[in-house]
């Protein structure tokens, strides 16, 4: 008896171009996307406030910003488009692409400025809500207060008042020195970074 054999069916895989193109046309969907949002949020918040996402989305593709908004080159390697893809899905993904996002996020930085540093309504600002969420934002905020074990409202109290008083860097650090040891170098230098963003 003959058996008779089967014939299968070979797979054909991508091919590398094919792939790229894929990539390709991802990451050009998410840079109009990624576009309009930015178009969106800068239209009605013009003086720049509130844009704490858009700010480490340049931070991330500032080679691909021309004139406020994301330029894919001409003949991009692949390389280049799964970073713009990357970055411009994580934008799209955070709460802080959306105008909806930024107003809840304005909501409960209000809320946590009460809760936190006991003031009323009518005393947040506007500036003191960018401030809030930036710091909390802010790698630099974050550490300091790791490396010193501060609380948040602390360092808040701190910043608003050498701002207020205009402290010179000298200044600035003897006042934090009466809440926290400057013990090394590393601290010191946090505590720098943060005059220099929030004092200066």
């Amino acid at each position: 008896m003959n058996k008779r054999r089967l014939k299968t069916k070979k797979r054909t895989l991508p091919s590398k171009v094919d792939t790229t193109k894929k990539i390709e046309k991802q990451a050009r969907k998410n840079v109009s996307e990624t576009n309009q949002r930015i178009k969106s949020i800068e239209k009605k918040y013009k003086n720049g406030e509130f844009t704490w996402g858009i700010t480490k989305l340049k931070n991330m593709l500032g080679n691909y910003f021309k004139k406020g908004k994301i330029v894919i080159p001409k003949q991009p390697s692949l390389i280049e488009l799964l970073d713009i893809t990357k970055e411009t899905k994580k934008f799209l993904d955070s709460k802080y692409s959306t105008k909806k996002g930024i107003e809840e996020t304005k909501r409960k930085a209000k809320q946590g400025i009460k809760e936190n540093l006991a003031a009323e309504d009518e005393d947040i600002t506007d500036e003191d809500v960018e401030d809030y969420v930036s710091m909390f934002y802010d790698n630099d905020f974050t550490s300091f207060l790791m490396a010193t074990g501060m609380k948040a409202s602390e360092v808040w109290d701190i910043l608003d008042e050498a701002k207020e008083n205009n402290d010179s860097l000298d200044r600035f650090l003897n006042r934090l020195s009466m809440y926290t040891t400057i013990v090394d170098e590393d601290i010191r230098n946090k505590a720098i970074r943060l005059y220099n963003k929030y004092v200066r």
